[in-house]
């Protein structure tokens, strides 16, 4: 179990320190006149007493920017291997406290990489805070953490797998021709050959549509699943420019493969 944590913050360290290192770099979208300014995303929230309001517009507002470097700062803490084992909770405690902070001042911009931060941070404060509640000998944290990422690929494929515009191939090359998630030379040659564009537009669904059955799947095909995994987000790492999906989800791969190896023993 030692090694699952520590791996598991190994990456999730990567994680968060390369979305705070990637906000920080664009900074001056959060600034009184960029496109994320506390200013307009403060009327998203119900007003409230000046002693909330005005810590909250502090902290999310003038010092956001100092906000997102602290998050850097204790992420390449969470990183090292050899801090005093209890260290690491109050760690924890203190990224998902500023990552639900991150989350609360605004819902746009994130994606799915900030979500399973936050999974994985609680599930880790979790099993660390509460070792002996368990599940066949798994803590309920890291159980915690491999039923939201295996839930997060069924429901992404699931909806995929009900769109026609999925069905039919197209997506693929149309994201990578977008401007946000935009790569035009490897669009352009998809619609060369149409067929390997539909072929991957599959293989995502039935890689996210049948991760669950990573439960019940033979021991030698989970390596192959973690293989699939990795190349996937790989994939959208260098695709669509998406970097920290890479670390986020690897961060929960040790937990769903110690509670596999757990609900399939007899």
């Amino acid at each position: 179990m030692p090694v699952v944590l520590a791996l598991s913050r190994l990456l999730l360290g990567v994680s968060l320190g390369l979305s705070s290192a990637e906000l920080l770099w664009n900074r001056a979208m959060f600034s009184p006149g960029g496109l994320s300014s506390w200013t307009v995303l403060r009327t998203l929230h119900r007003r409230r007493s000046s002693r909330i309001e005005t810590p909250r517009d502090l902290i999310l507002g003038e010092h956001f920017v100092a906000l997102l470097i602290v998050r850097l700062m204790l992420a390449s803490l969470l990183i090292l291997p050899n801090l005093p084992i209890y260290l690491y909770p109050g760690l924890e405690a203190l990224l998902l406290l500023a990552n639900m902070t991150i989350s609360y001042r605004g819902p746009y911009g994130g994606d799915g990489s900030e979500q399973m931060n936050t999974v994985v941070l609680a599930g880790l404060l979790y099993t660390q805070l509460l070792p002996g509640v368990s599940f066949r000998g798994v803590p309920l944290g890291l159980g915690f953490i491999a039923t939201q990422l295996t839930l997060s690929y069924f429901i992404a494929g699931f909806a995929k797998l009900i769109s026609p515009i999925w069905r039919s191939g197209r997506v693929v090359a149309d994201i990578l021709r977008s401007s946000t998630f935009g790569l035009p030379m490897a669009a352009d040659w998809l619609d060369s050959f149409p067929a390997i564009g539909a072929a991957l537009c599959w293989m995502v669904i039935i890689f996210e549509v049948g991760f669950p059955t990573v439960f019940v799947a033979p021991s030698r095909l989970i390596a192959w699943y973690f293989v699939a995994g990795v190349i996937f987000h790989l994939g959208i790492s260098v695709a669509m420019g998406l970097n920290t999906f890479v670390p986020a989800f690897l961060a929960a791969y040790p937990s769903l493969l110690v509670t596999a190896h757990a609900v399939r023993r007899p």
